[in-house]
């Protein structure tokens, strides 16, 4: 287990690319590097996407990405496999999927997203101190003080080259957080609005985080900001983008959509503000880590969410205190019937 302290030299990017339209499309821009201010104030949860660079030094990532292949190695992992536009599902060991992911292609791409892999395990202690070490202290995760049971996981994601996330919207209104501990990917980010949300045929889905339990929703879209542009492939060629510059929104947005676009290393740590929806796109296989968090600014929509979806009332005072979240919580778990400690209602 890593003992230091994972935040050093480490610098902070402002997600500044602006990328209005299909005719419009361009990444010719700079993205601007703020102070390296992390190590003396950490943040609290931004509303702008973030990019912090170097929370772990690439020796640091490799590290833990070698102690999840050793200890994962046996186990089974939902691979999909995307042939056609149709999307195929099979159970297989880690071992097998990492041995799969090489043939991994834009037109044929695979992919894998486990939920709760991590849970109990004994990676979990290093992880948690790295998100940590990124915010205040003084603005902690209240997710630690629901239930275990009700506790969203983190969530593992082994991308294939040439494959990409859904384009979605992150359940829980949360502020959402990914590690970079292998490889790289490259992020788009569009505010939501919902000019935006229409024009992507945004739909709410349920979370899997907690299985038959109904606490959540995200949006997520049926169109890509990753499909290629018939322009950039040769006549005869099979079209396998190299950059994203090759890479553009399959449909035209709004008259004036800013997209944010950001590279993601290993070691790299992003931060997602709640009602951003995101893509991502990787170039080459890589291994990350997803996670959220419910800092000080994301309680009363994470209440409010939960309230929705259970039919409960939520009324959250703008000065609230643990004892105001722990009822709210305690009566929209009871609501939908699910059992809990009360000592877990710790604040």
């Amino acid at each position: 287990m890593m003992s230091k302290t994972f935040i050093g030299d480490n610098h902070v990017f402002l997600l500044m690319v602006l990328l209005t339209s299909m005719t419009a499309f361009t990444t010719a821009f700079t993205i601007p590097i703020l102070p390296t201010s992390v190590p003396h104030t950490p943040l609290h949860s931004p509303s702008h996407p973030i990019l912090i660079s170097n929370v772990l030094t690439p020796s640091e990532a490799n590290s833990l990405a070698s102690s999840f292949y050793d200890i994962y190695s046996n186990a089974i992992l939902p691979m999909q496999t995307k042939i056609d536009q149709t999307v195929y599902h099979e159970d297989v060991p880690l071992s097998t999927f990492l041995n799969t992911v090489n043939t991994s292609t834009h037109t044929s791409p695979i992919f894998c997203f486990a939920e709760g892999l991590l849970s109990d395990s004994p990676l979990s202690s290093d992880l948690t101190s790295i998100r940590d070490s990124v915010f205040s202290p003084f603005d902690p995760d209240w997710f630690q003080s629901f239930p275990s049971s009700i506790r969203p996981t983190d969530c593992v994601v082994l991308s294939g080259a040439g494959s990409t996330s859904t384009l979605h919207r992150d359940p829980f209104e949360w502020t959402g957080t990914s590690l970079c501990l292998s490889g790289k990917k490259t992020w788009r980010f569009i505010k939501s609005t919902p000019a935006i949300e229409s024009t992507l045929s945004m739909k709410r889905v349920p979370s899997i985080a907690w299985c038959e339990i109904d606490l959540s929703a995200g949006w997520e879209s049926p169109n890509t900001l990753f499909s290629i542009v018939d322009s950039f492939v040769p006549a005869g060629l099979t079209p396998e983008p190299k950059t994203s510059d090759d890479l553009r929104p399959d449909i035209p947005l709004p008259e004036g959509t800013e997209v944010y676009e950001v590279t993601q290393n290993e070691g790299d740590f992003i931060i997602i503000p709640k009602n951003w929806i995101h893509q991502t796109y990787s170039t080459v296989s890589s291994l990350a880590v997803a996670s959220q968090r419910c800092g000080l600014g994301d309680v009363k929509s994470v209440m409010e969410h939960m309230g929705e979806r259970a039919g409960v009332e939520v009324e959250l005072p703008e000065e609230f205190e643990a004892d105001d979240m722990e009822g709210i919580l305690g009566r929209v778990l009871e609501k939908v019937g699910v059992e809990y400690d009360e000592d877990e209602l710790d604040g």
